[in-house]
C-alpha cells in the first residue's frame, strides 16, 4: 500500500474510537474469511493486524516494508504493537 493512501485511511480511521477500531478489524477479518471482497479502507484496517495485507507484492522485501509501515501506523495511533495485539485479542480473540 502506498504511504499516501495509508495516510488518507489513517485520517479516516481517526474518526473512530479505539474500541470501534478493534471491532472494525474483527469485522473485516470475518468478511475476509468469508471470501468477501474488501475495500481499500478495509484492506488498510486489517493490515493494522496482519501486515501482509499492506504489502504491494508477494516478495520478502514487500512483506518487510509492509511490517515497517504497520509499525509506523500504529506509532502514529500512539499504540505499541504489543499493546495493540493484546487489546485486539482481549476484545475479539484474534491472534
Amino acid at each position: 500500500m502506498r504511504v499516501a493512501t495509508a495516510k488518507k485511511y489513517l485520517m479516516e480511521l481517526s474518526k473512530y474510537s479505539e474500541t470501534d477500531m478493534y471491532l472494525m478489524i474483527y469485522d473485516v477479518y470475518k468478511k475476509h474469511m468469508n471470501n468477501e471482497k474488501l475495500s481499500g479502507f478495509e484492506t488498510f484496517v486489517i493490515g493494522l493486524r496482519y501486515s501482509e495485507f499492506l504489502a504491494t507484492d508477494y516478495s520478502d522485501t514487500a512483506y518487510c516494508v509492509a511490517e515497517a509501515l504497520r509499525q509506523e501506523l500504529l506509532r502514529k495511533l500512539n499504540i505499541t504493537v504489543k499493546d495493540f495485539n493484546a487489546r485486539l485479542y482481549s476484545l475479539t480473540g484474534l491472534n
